[in-house]
C-alpha cells in the first residue's frame, strides 16, 4: 500500500518543461522587407537593447529564453526533500540593424540555438 501511495505521488509530480521567454515566444514574427524600427517594435514588442552606430542608424536586439526538458519534484507540506530531472535553457534572439534612413539593413539571430534535451533524465548515455 505504501509502495502504491509513494509512487502515485510521484507521477503527481512530474512533468514536463516547455517554456519560451521575451524574445523567444514570438522569433517566428522577425520582421522582413524595408520596415522600420517602429514597425518592428510593433511585431516583436521592445527590444532588449537599443544603440545607435556611430555611422549613423540604430542597432536594436530583441532576447529571450527557451527551455525544454522534465523534472519532478518529492515535497512534504511545501518543504521540497529532492528534485530528479533534467532541464535545458537556451538564449534565443534577433539583432535587427537599421540604416541611416531608418529602414531595415540586416538581420541575425543571436543566441545558442534550442535546448538539447532528451528522454534521460541525468544526461547522455555513454
Amino acid at each position: 500500500m505504501r509502495a502504491a501511495l509513494l509512487a502515485l505521488a510521484l507521477a503527481a509530480g512530474a512533468g514536463c518543461i516547455s517554456e519560451r521567454m521575451g524574445y523567444a515566444v514570438a522569433e517566428e514574427a522577425a520582421p522582413t522587407g524595408p520596415v522600420t524600427l517602429r514597425e518592428a517594435v510593433a511585431a516583436l514588442g521592445n527590444p532588449t537593447s537599443v544603440r545607435d552606430l556611430p555611422g549613423g542608424g540604430t542597432e536594436a536586439v530583441w532576447a529571450g529564453t527557451a527551455t525544454e526538458g522534465g523534472a519532478f519534484a518529492v515535497s512534504f507540506w511545501g518543504i521540497q526533500f529532492v528534485r530528479l530531472g533534467r532541464t535545458a535553457t537556451a538564449v534565443r534572439g534577433r539583432r535587427l540593424l537599421f540604416g541611416a534612413d531608418g529602414r531595415l539593413s540586416g538581420s541575425w539571430p543571436v543566441g545558442e540555438g534550442e535546448p538539447k534535451w532528451g528522454v534521460l533524465p541525468f544526461g547522455s548515455a555513454r
